[in-house]
């Protein structure tokens, strides 16, 4: 008599064992190590996401904002050069991100 049995276990737990397995039997190391971390000590800004982290969002979207106003401006102003129309106040787009 044959009895097949199939083990459902999450994904996570999965994922976690294979992890564990890979650094202790194979000595490798996650991507992470390698390929993203590296990269923090070259950026302006980190953000913790370890929850919703709504005062970072509000912060870097306007930030953001702001930056695409001042971007914006500079380009309106050089079209105002050739006889073109620019916007008057606040660049549509950038309104639009910062009073939503």
């Amino acid at each position: 008599m044959d009895v097949k049995i199939f083990v459902e276990t999450d994904a996570e737990v999965r994922f976690s064992r294979r992890l564990l397995r890979d650094i202790r039997e194979r000595g490798r190391q996650p991507a992470f190590d390698n390929s993203i971390a590296p990269t923090r000590s070259r950026v302006d800004i980190i953000v913790s996401f370890e929850d919703t982290n709504l005062d970072a969002i509000d912060l870097l979207v306007c930030g953001i904002g702001r930056l695409l106003n001042e971007h914006l401006k500079r380009r309106c102003s050089s079209v105002r050069s050739t006889n073109a129309t620019p916007y008057e106040e606040e660049p549509p787009l950038a309104r639009a991100q910062l009073h939503q």
